[in-house]
């Protein structure tokens, strides 16, 4: 069940509820599910996890890199100056 596809449905059914409202049936609807309903999102969950992990990593070995490079840049000049 993708919130982003069911929740603009129950907005609209039931307009003058909140958020929590529409969370709490969300969640009824979730717990009838059947595990083959169940699984097709939960393996995209899982793909989106996956896929924002490897976008994470990627950031990360750039900062890395930056500072590296920032840091020899900061040495260098230090060194030139004596």
């Amino acid at each position: 069940m993708n919130d982003l596809e069911h929740r603009p449905i129950l907005k609209e059914k039931f307009p003058s509820d909140d958020d929590r409202s529409i969370i709490l049936k969300l969640e009824e609807y979730w717990d009838v599910l059947e595990a083959k309903d169940k699984s097709v999102y939960t393996n995209l969950a899982n793909d989106l996890m996956e896929h924002h992990a490897a976008l994470d990593k990627n950031m990360q070995n750039q900062r890395r890199a930056k500072n590296i490079i920032e840091n020899s840049n900061n040495l260098s000049a230090g060194i030139f100056k004596l």
